[in-house]
């Protein structure tokens, strides 16, 4: 099917009275050819069909003389008269026959269908049109006035009424305007829609009376693209539209969003994206829109991912138009971008990693600690198996920040994700390299009633032998109670099972940490600060509440990165509860949510800097399954 191109809309409409043209446009043939009977549905559905459908007659307000009322149904027959028409280009329906002359003319199509046309003198009524803007796009006017802010993208039409002796006339929304002096009833008689039909060997050309026209052809039909100066010209419309490729925006160290806009498309948009590669002459890849735009002007964007850090790209915009066999590629110019550069912790920055808390970092030696509180010390572990990340260098394993005063991390951030698993297990505790060596406990032995838990979990990190042995670093290991809490059906292992479920193939961003100050959680379970002894020391603190702080897309496969998403496209919360073996057999539920911020407020960690829209402020229980 053929889309008719907006400049064949642009057509005088008036009102159609007392004449006995005034059948539906569409007809059976009667028992004499010559005379169509009126017939005004298409049941068979092989021919156009202009039936009345009440949902679609303008609303206007009732008026005193009910010839106005005649008249402005009038006016929507033929308009009907011209749906036939538009009906029968589109449909590729040919024309077999026209018969008539001067004001009323009567087109055969295939498969023995008619149109009824006919020509009137105008008076007293409003011409209705259309005109080409500034902007190259066509809007509907009234006595050659703009009426419509929108631009005609289909055969939608406007209503008329009289109101306090004002023609007035709406398009799309009940807002009415004034465009001309109603003449008394009486003497409003005709219309002029049609001015001429002019039947040649190969075509049929139908004249509006604005000087615009269409052609229907006899053996196939004829690409149209109007003729607004009436002068019987009908160029097909060649295939053409203005892309403009944008700039690049919501850089990451692997990704960035692509966006750009399009004007002035004379056919339909088959496919839009973006062309891209690594220099100015090489966009060999393709990122294709996952929503097709429609209409004359539209914008479109994508986000690029699998990138670089630090490395410059090169795009360009594209929108592919199709009108039936004849396809053709339009493009927007070339521009780059660079994605950020990947920063790691270090003295004086805040490494742009999503998962990280603030810090405060200052150098002494090879060591970093904060430099707010100089009892707590920084180290980050790049993933010893050589694993890649998106940007394809070695990927992040996990941050922490590890107490002097505690002799126990006061916090482990890191990215959760299916990379980071597989069979790789190796129990090989030992001290943190990056860390000061005093500070930490090291000991094959456990104080009575506890054991060695992981923060981050070892299951989270078995992508390799290598990179599981840094999660059994002292400083990713606390005091955890072996006979409720860290055991099976505990309540910390209960808790890591929950988080297990909430993976996605986008990344799931989380904070794990330890409390050291008396807590009561929302279940009323208490734990009292206390120090421990053994693991070689006598000054271990027993953490009094564990938690988890997570970050991850509502979706989990937007395939976004955090920073391009909404405050809606992301869910934050916290996950707390109390160092207790009372929380065996405990179930995750809601009572055990606050919101990130609330937990800042406990902790004095800041959480999530390096992703603005992060919801900290709220949090809905059913988002996580609870």
């Amino acid at each position: 099917m053929r889309t008719i191109p907006h400049i064949a809309l642009c057509l005088a409409l008036g009102a159609l009275l007392g004449t006995a043209c005034s059948s539906p446009s569409v007809e059976e043939p009667s028992r004499e050819p010559d005379r169509p009977t009126e017939h005004s549905a298409d049941p068979s559905g092989d021919g156009p069909s202009v039936s009345p459908d009440p949902s679609k007659e303008p609303s206007a307000e009732p008026v005193a003389d009910h010839a106005y009322d005649d008249a402005i149904k009038a006016f929507d027959n033929e308009l009907y008269i011209l749906q036939g028409i538009v009906e029968a280009y589109e449909r590729d329906i040919p024309v077999t026959g026209v018969t008539g002359e001067e004001e009323s003319w009567t087109l055969e199509l295939s498969g023995s269908r008619y149109i009824l046309i006919c020509d009137f003198n105008e008076q007293g009524v409003p011409s209705l049109g259309a005109t080409r803007g500034d902007d190259g796009f066509f809007y509907w006017t009234a006595e050659g006035k703009i009426i419509s802010d929108e631009a005609l993208v289909s055969l939608g039409k406007p209503a008329l009424r009289v109101s306090g002796g004002q023609w007035q006339v709406s398009y799309g929304q009940d807002d009415w305007t004034s465009i001309l002096a109603a003449a008394p009833a009486d003497d409003i008689y005709a219309i002029r829609l049609f001015n001429s039909v002019t039947d040649s060997d190969s075509s049929v050309k139908i004249g509006f009376a604005d000087g615009t026209s269409i052609r229907l052809a006899k053996n196939g039909v004829e690409d149209y693209s109007g003729d607004p100066s009436g002068d019987g010209s009908l160029d097909p419309a060649e295939l053409s539209v203005t892309v403009t490729t944008a700039g690049a925006s919501n850089f990451t160290t692997s990704s960035a969003l692509l966006s750009a806009s399009f004007s002035g498309a004379t056919a339909t948009v088959r496919e839009a994206g973006f062309e891209w590669g690594t220099s100015q002459g090489n966009l060999d890849e393709v990122l294709q829109s996952q929503t097709v735009p429609t209409g004359t002007r539209g914008t479109f964007s994508e986000v690029l991912s699998g990138l670089g850090d630090g490395r410059t790209y090169w795009y360009r915009a594209y929108v592919m138009l199709q009108r039936g066999d004849e396809i053709k590629t339009f493009y927007g110019s070339v521009r780059s971008f660079t994605t950020t550069a990947e920063v790691k912790p270090g003295e004086g920055n805040q490494a742009g990693w999503f998962e990280l808390p603030v810090m405060n970092v200052a150098k002494s030696g090879s060591y970093m600690y904060n430099a707010k509180d100089d009892t707590q010390y920084y180290a980050y572990h790049m993933c010893a198996g050589g694993e890649k990340g998106p940007s394809g260098r070695t990927a992040r394993n996990y941050t922490v920040c590890f107490s002097t005063k505690y002799h126990c991390p006061l916090w482990v951030a890191a990215p959760l994700h299916n990379m980071y698993r597989s069979t790789g297990r190796h129990e090989s505790y030992r001290k943190d390299p990056d860390i000061p060596s005093d500070p930490q406990w090291s000991s094959k032995t456990n104080a009575s009633g506890f054991n060695k838990g992981h923060v981050l979990g070892s299951a989270d990190r078995n992508i390799s032998v290598a990179t599981n042995q840094q999660v059994f670093y002292y400083t990713n290991i606390a005091p955890q109670l072996s006979e409720g809490f860290n055991t099976g059906g505990g309540g910390w292992n209960t808790l890591e099972d929950y988080v297990d479920g909430l993976y996605c193939s986008d990344t799931l961003y989380t904070v794990i940490g330890c409390y050291f100050d008396r807590y009561t959680d929302g279940y009323g379970y208490t734990a009292s600060p206390r120090t421990l002894s053994g693991w070689g020391r006598s000054d271990v603190a027993m953490p009094t509440m564990f938690y988890y702080v997570l970050l991850r897309t509502k979706s989990g496969r937007s395939g976004k990165s955090v920073t391009s998403c909404s405050a809606s496209e992301l869910q934050c919360a916290a996950f707390v509860r109390a160092h207790t073996n009372d929380l065996k057999g405990q179930k995750v539920t809601s009572r055990e949510m606050m919101s990130v911020a609330d937990l800042e407020k406990i902790t004095g960690v800041t959480y999530f800097p390096n992703v603005p829209n992060a919801p900290k402020n709220t949090y809905s229980p059913s988002d996580w399954g609870l």
